[in-house]
């Protein structure tokens, strides 16, 4: 019998980028395991080439957009579980302009393929305490902001939706 978890879109983003950059670092021979990748945001000890004095054949830059957006996913991921959603929020905003900067968008546009479902989503609790809390964070940063506005800023598609419970 096999259990399904239901988790947030926000997760599901998080984990997407997570996969796609280990694969990245991986497949470059490069450590994407949690300690070891921040040694790659190290910038100053990451030389251009070898021992051998030939090139590298990654750039520097690849690594090190690829690092950033592994390490701002396991952010991401706290600032979910300790539900602080202005830090969550700011965080999710930085993976995606990451996600965009180290070309890893697979996970973006699946994610966006599960958004634009036919199918009636069903407002739960949970949304409407998270919804609630994302705005507070949007309001407290930028005041004049109407709620069609932030409710844009939380999610696209579904504004209608949460214009109404905010």
């Amino acid at each position: 019998m096999t259990i399904k978890h239901t988790t947030s879109p926000a997760r599901r983003l998080v984990l997407g980028c997570r996969r796609q950059a280990e694969q990245r670092l991986t497949t470059l021979g490069l450590p994407s395991d949690w300690p070891a990748c921040l040694d790659l945001l190290d910038t100053h000890q990451v030389p251009e080439t070898d021992d051998s004095g030939r090139s590298l054949f990654y750039s520097r830059k690849e690594v090190i957009d690829t690092a950033r957006l592994l390490y701002q996913t396991y952010c991401m991921e706290y600032w979910l579980k300790e539900n602080d959603a202005e830090r969550a929020t700011a965080s999710m905003l930085d993976l995606l302009n990451l996600a965009l900067t180290a070309g890893l968008t697979d996970a973006i546009d699946s994610e966006h393929a599960a958004s634009t479902q036919t199918k009636r989503q069903q407002v739960k609790r949970g949304d409407l305490r998270w919804w609630r809390r994302v705005a507070t964070a949007l309001r407290k940063r930028n005041g004049t902001l109407s709620s069609l506005e932030i409710a844009r800023r939380i999610d696209p598609r579904r504004h209608h939706t949460i214009r109404k419970y905010l």
